[in-house]
Parts: C-alpha cells; structure tokens; sequence
C-alpha cells in the first residue's frame, strides 16, 4: 500500500496526511456553521441538506450538498455551512494536511461522492475516541481511505464539463438564492452580473437557462408571490407589504400587482381573507400557492368519524369549506355550518382543480398568474430533459419509506401528469396501458423490460441506499444496454397538487443542472 503521496496536474505528487475528525450536528433549518482552518476539509454529509459557501478574497462560490455528496473545503478558506433542509444536518469533517490546494480554485465548491465512506466514517470517528494518541495500524488505514477520497475528487475534477458545471451551476445558484433570501432589499441586478464571475452577457443567458426566467422577472415573481401570504395576513396594509417584498413605493407596487395578478392588493386582500376549513390535505398545496393559510387542515379519514371533527369544524367558524366526496348526511352537516366546494379531486388535473378553488375564492386570475408561471418553468424543464434524455423511454418509480416500490403507469393520473404530459418524458411500452405497480421485487420492475429508470426518493434517503437500489437494478437487468438509472429527490408528500408539481419541477432541473451531462445509451 502506498500512502506517501497522491497524484495531481501536470504529474506532481504532494502528500496527504490525516489530522481529525469532527462530528458536526446542525439541529434546525437556517441554523449555520462559520469554519476557517489551517488544514483541508473533506466535509462529509450524513443526513440532511446543507448548503455551503466559500470565501476567498474577493471570490466566492455557492452549493447545496445533499446526504451523501462529499464537499471539498480548501486550506485557509472562509466557509460557512447552513442547514438548508427541512430535518436536521449530520456531518462529518475529515481533516488533512496537503502541501498545496487539491482544486485550482480554492474558493470553488466541489462535491462529489465516495460510495465506501458511509461505511468508513465510523473509523474516522472511532479513531479519534478510542487512539487519541495514534495507532499506527488504524492511522494508515485511515491514510488510505484519506487518499482514496482525494483520487475521487481528482476524478471529479478531470471530468470533462466539470469548468462550466461551476460556471452554469454554483455561481447562477448563488445569484438565484440571493435574490430568494435578499427580495426584501433593494437589489442591483446588474451588480449582481457584474459579481457573479461568469462574465455579464453570460450570466442573463445561464440564469434564465437555470431558472426559465430572466434575474429581472425571477425577482419579480418571487416577490409578489411573497406579497400573497403577506396581504392575506394584514389586509389594509398595502404599504407595510409594499416595503416587505423590496417595493418603496407602495403605487408601483400596487401597478405592479394588478398587471401581474389582474386584480389590485386591495381587491386581493378583500378576497383573501376568508375563512376556509380544508378537509383535504390534497387541497393543502392548492390553497398555499394562492397565499390562503386555512383556519382548520384536516387529515385524511376524518369523516370515519364525523361526529367529532364536525364539532371541530364548526368551533372555527369558516366563511367557506373545501372538501372531497363524503357521504350524504356528513355533506347535510358541512353545509349547516358553511357554503361548501365540493371537488372530486380524482376526476380532474390539479390544474383544473386550482381553478375551481380560485374561482369559489374570487381569485381566478391569481391562479391563472401562477399556472403561466409553472409553464415557464415546465417548459425550461423540458429543454433540459431533450437535450439529455433525448427520446429514450424511462419508467418512473417512486420509493416508498417502507423501501417498497410503486411503478406509475401511463394511466395513473398522479405522475403521468407530470412526467409523460407536463416534462415529455418518452413512456416505456410496458406502462402504456399500466395504470400502477406496487411491489416489493425490483424483479418485477425489471420484468417491465424498460432500459432507463427515475427513482424518486426522499431527501433523507442516504445515498449509500439509492446506489444500492441502483446496483441491484443493474444486477438484475438482462438487457444488453447499460441503461440510464437517474435519482431525483423530494422534500415534500408527493400528494397530487400545485406546490408539489412545482417542487417536482424544480428538483428535476436542479438534478439536470448539477450533472450537466449524464451518460447516455452504451453497449455493455
């Protein structure tokens, strides 16, 4: 075994040597970590989502790691890590000296992964409990998970699109969270070009490429879809909202609003603050595009025993009451207390569902609004999906938590929506006439003789779990062709509404932008 040096440009070798290994834990959402150091990082993520930024002088770089992706932090580099997620962040930092700078750029954020460390970083740890003073067996053989960690990157870095994977992923990525943690102050766009470090005629073109939408209207769609839930909770107050959302003066705003929403703050306000008891939690991602918070959220189930919740619902005095089929004498009560929607969710999209809701709410065309918006979106999607996926079929496979599998067929309204009609994947023969699958045999899902599969997972699936479905996936295969086997991850129920086709939508482009370039159809 050799641990005396490890490869780099041009043929130079440098030595590696491990130092410590720290166990991090970031409890709550936002809650952040500064680090500067003398020696490397290699900043393992456990569990959770965590961003991290990087300062180098006058340069900087931005990235969100999700569990499983390792993230290189240079020598005498500012960095800071946030726990972007919604549950907790675990990490691990593996501390090393290095004569000089693994990367070029010190200040750019690399991840990448290592599939054996899940199983090594209780070594790294253990180490530092049990051998304070160094054990030379265990020392080199941490060495030599050290070096095998470092020959990963190096991979990652001589990978061929990895300089404009940095150019067209960190930097538009730090632009674009900027503008969504700062839309509350007065932002220079062009300052904002000027610093982003891909040049400024560049920066317009990989932004709306990222996004589907130039800076100018990002920043603009992001605050007035702010000001929703702003109005709704204090109606009257134009200006405060106004001067909430990055807007001084509270006419341009109100101008601004109307061209956009086709009704005026007040006139939203007026129709916003309304009572409404849901009874659906299906409904739930409806109304919060719309900027409605219900006075009462009900879980499914609850007209098994309506006596009990009817009192409930009751007690909280709704103006107006969004429900799915119940029966006759629940439907008679409901409508004792309040006007009643009555929407048979399984029988219409979510988009014509969102319409129905806004029109009994008045707001039709803030709904309509939005809806333009998503197809902005749905339509940069679909440009990335053609440009990497090109026509190959895929079968789209959710993860269940239990670890069992649900295949979504051609005729299951849930998915095909999003995935066959909204985003144009091309549909495997065999879920053509399918409607669903569930199983717990990967065989069966193999049987289906598709060559390219999308696993949606939960963000906190660790990710030494995706590349063993992904392995046993291919271990099973029969076919000649390796086949395309791609993961995209959720943070939110997968139930069939508007915040959940959105957040679909934005997770698929993020995973498209990050890889840059997947593999495509190769004889094995």
């Amino acid at each position: 075994m050799d641990v005396s040096h490890s490869p780099t440009e041009g043929g130079q070798h440098y030595p590696l040597h491990y130092v410590a290994t720290e166990y991090v834990h970031l409890a709550k959402m936002a809650e952040q970590m500064a680090i500067t150091d003398k020696v490397a990082i290699f900043a393992f993520v456990r569990r959770g989502t965590m961003g991290v930024r990087l300062t180098q002088g006058r340069e900087s770089g931005l990235a969100e790691a999700q569990q499983g992706e390792v993230v290189y932090i240079p020598a005498n580099c500012s960095a800071v890590i946030e726990n972007i997620g919604a549950g907790p962040v675990e990490a691990v930092f593996i501390r090393f000296h290095s004569e000089r700078p693994l990367a070029v750029s010190s200040a750019e954020v690399i991840l990448f992964q290592v599939p054996q460390l899940q199983s090594w970083v209780q070594e790294f740890l253990n180490h530092n409990a049990d051998h304070p003073g160094g054990d030379s067996v265990h020392y080199y053989k941490l060495q030599s998970y050290l070096y095998h960690m470092a020959a990963m990157l190096m991979q990652k870095l001589h990978m061929p699109d990895h300089s404009l994977l940095s150019e067209s992923f960190a930097d538009i990525e730090q632009a674009r969270r900027y503008l969504l943690d700062h839309y509350h102050e007065s932002i220079d766009i062009e300052e904002l070009a000027r610093r982003s470090g891909v040049g400024q005629s560049r920066f317009y073109q990989e932004f709306k490429r990222h996004a589907g939408l130039s800076p100018h209207k990002f920043l603009t769609m992001s605050r007035l879809n702010r000001s929703l839930r702003l109005l709704a909770d204090r109606p009257g107050s134009i200006m405060e909202v106004a001067h909430a959302v990055g807007y001084p003066d509270e006419f341009y705003f109100s101008r601004l609003f109307k061209k956009h929403m086709g009704l005026s703050p007040s006139e939203f306000a007026a129709c916003a603050n309304v009572r409404v008891a849901n009874l659906s939690p299906v409904f739930q991602g409806d109304l919060s595009v719309l900027g409605i918070k219900p006075v009462l959220s009900l879980e499914r189930g609850w007209s098994q025993q309506p006596e009990y919740y009817l009192q409930q619902i009751e007690r909280c005095q709704p103006d107006i009451i969004l429900a799915s089929p119940v029966a006759d004498h629940v439907h008679d009560a409901l409508r004792g207390i309040a006007p009643v929607v009555m929407l048979h969710w399984k029988q219409c999209s979510w988009k014509e569902r969102l319409l129905a809701i806004s029109d009994a709410l008045g707001l039709t065309s803030v709904a309509q609004h939005w809806l333009a918006y998503f197809e902005k979106k749905a339509e940069n999607a679909r440009h990335h999906i053609r440009q990497q996926l090109q026509d190959e079929p895929f079968l789209v496979v959710r993860v269940m938590e239990d670890e069992s599998l649900q295949v979504f067929g051609n005729q299951r309204q849930r998915m095909k929506d999003l995935f066959y009609d909204e985003l144009q994947l091309a549909i495997p023969d065999s879920a053509r006439e399918r409607s669903f699958l569930d199983t717990v045999s990967l065989e069966e899902i193999v049987a289906l003789e598709c060559d390219n599969i999308i696993f949606l997972v939960e963000s906190r699936l660790p990710e030494r779990k995706c590349r063993q479905l992904e392995g046993h996936w291919r271990q099973h295969r029969t076919s000649r062709w390796q086949g395309q086997c791609l993961f995209v991850r959720h943070s939110m129920p997968l139930l069939y509404n508007a915040a959940a086709h959105d957040a679909l939508i934005d997770r698929t482009v993020h995973y498209f932008l990050q890889t840059d370039q997947l593999p495509r159809k190769v004889h094995v």
